[in-house]
């Protein structure tokens, strides 16, 4: 314990001059890789929170503070610019060559950057867009948008971009010049910064449920690294999964980030976006003024034929007309001789009918006299002999009275007895005594009723028979009292 007390002890500038000695012999000049999660700027130089995040739940697992001054920046600056790259920007991956410093004043570690890898940035980037362009083309709705139509004419127009911007302008002087109007609704967005690619997803997503024709998207160019916004998963989604088609406007021709191919058509500029939408309803136009015209000609070759057609079918009228009245002018005077001689016929008819009709009444009246008489003294002699019958059935009818009432008596006899004995009978109707709570049961393999219950044995099938139904049951037990 004494050795260990005796030993050098260093004061708080010779522990640090100690360690910065160690850092710089020991370690000298590296590359590190890291993701920028802050970046301020003091004096022209940069002062960034390098920062290490684990893959399973993105957890920050390393931190470093990185300084990047004023002249390194400057060399590093235009070798991005020469790339088509923009400024150092938040979330971006860096591998970065310089050395560890270790200041004394504050006993701070920093890592000095004396270079950075502008072609990891480049390939990075790259890289990412192939893996999420596979990534939809696996989901089966890369082509989602693009494969959309627009309406026939393009009326209500939702714009996305910064208000602050003047790219609109140019789309909408392409607008305003043209014959058509136009219902235009602006959402605005951040295109630029830290939380841009938010803004913008949010912008298109709400643009998507609003009630237009199209969605228009625009940005007046810019870096690669600037672009690479248009390159973000969730800008690249909401394009996709807009139900209305989206034609985009946000660089020049060199220009082509993801959005530009998942999007329904794109377009250099924002003023090459406005004269398409012109150019869309003028081909509408065109077509429709072309079909109008086709349709007059077909009209036109239509009616003349068929005209030609009537008037041929109305010559033919003409001529079916003139002989069907021929033949019924020639048909009526034949009608009219057989008119004249049917009547002649009748004439004839009815005068004979009339002298043999007066032959005829003459002829019935004599027979219906003759009838007459015969039936006269018929009824005389039936009179006489209906008063003997009726003295005779008068005696046999009061000897029936009494035999009647004989035998009205016994039959009430009778039907009493028959009451009393359907009365001792019901007593004994099974239905009856099953009303009144009893149960009968019945031997399922012999069908015989069972009447003690050393009948049954164990396992033997019954069926227990109630007023309103049966039950079938097996025998689990036999108990004898």
């Amino acid at each position: 314990m004494s050795s260990a007390l005796d030993g050098h002890t260093y004061s708080v500038g010779g522990f640090s001059r100690l360690v910065k000695g160690t850092l710089e012999a020991g370690i000298g000049q590296v590359w590190i890789r890291g993701t920028i999660q802050k970046i301020s700027v003091v004096g022209g130089h940069r002062y960034i929170e390098l920062v290490e995040r684990s893959e399973a739940r993105g957890e920050i697992v390393a931190q470093l503070n990185v300084a990047i001054f004023s002249g390194s920046y400057a060399k590093i600056a235009r070798e991005m610019a020469a790339k088509g790259l923009s400024q150092l920007s938040s979330d971006l991956e860096v591998r970065l060559f310089g050395r560890a410093d270790f200041y004394q004043k504050r006993g701070t570690l920093s890592f000095v950057v004396e270079a950075l890898d502008v072609e990891s940035l480049v390939e990075k980037r790259f890289l990412e867009r192939e893996k999420l362009r596979a990534k939809l083309i696996a989901e089966g709705i890369f082509s989602k948008n693009s494969s959309l139509r627009p309406s026939s004419v393009i009326e209500k127009i939702a714009v996305v971009t910064s208000s602050a911007g003047v790219v609109k302008e140019d789309f909408l002087r392409q607008l305003s010049g043209s014959s058509f109007r136009f219902l235009i609704q602006l959402f605005d967005v951040r295109t630029t910064g830290d939380s841009s690619a938010n803004s913008l997803a949010k912008g298109i997503t709400a643009a998507a449920r609003g009630e237009f024709d199209l969605i228009v998207l625009l940005r007046g160019g810019g870096s690669s690294s600037e672009l690479a916004l248009f390159d973000n998963e969730q800008v690249v989604r909401a394009v996709v999964n807009s139900r209305i088609p989206l034609w985009c406007g946000i660089g020049h021709s060199t220009d082509r980030p993801l959005v530009t191919e998942v999007a329904n058509a794109t377009l250099d500029v924002p003023l090459d976006v406005g004269r398409a939408v012109v150019d869309w309803n003028n081909a509408f136009l065109d077509g429709l003024r072309l079909s109008l015209d086709r349709i007059a000609t077909l009209a036109t070759g239509t009616t003349q034929s068929c005209r030609a057609d009537l008037s041929s079918k109305s010559r033919m009228l003409e001529r079916s007309s003139k002989e069907f009245l021929f033949r019924e002018r020639s048909a009526l005077l034949r009608n009219d001789m057989f008119r004249s001689l049917l009547n002649r016929t009748i004439s004839r008819f009815e005068n004979d009918v009339a002298y043999a009709s007066g032959d005829l009444i003459t002829a019935c009246r004599g027979i219906i006299h003759g009838h007459k008489l015969e039936l006269q003294q018929s009824a005389m002699k039936a009179v006489s002999g209906f008063s003997l019958a009726a003295r005779t059935r008068r005696i046999d009818l009061d000897a029936r009275a009494a035999f009647g009432r004989r035998v009205t008596e016994r039959l009430k006899r009778l039907d009493l007895e028959l009451e009393l004995a359907q009365a001792r009978l019901g007593a004994l109707d099974p239905t009856a005594v099953l009303q009144k709570g009893f149960v009968l049961i019945e031997d399922l393999s012999t069908k015989q009723r069972i009447r003690s219950a050393g009948e049954l044995h164990k396992g033997d099938g019954f069926r227990a028979h109630f007023s309103d139904g049966s039950v079938v049951g097996r025998v689990e037990e036999v108990k004898s009292d």
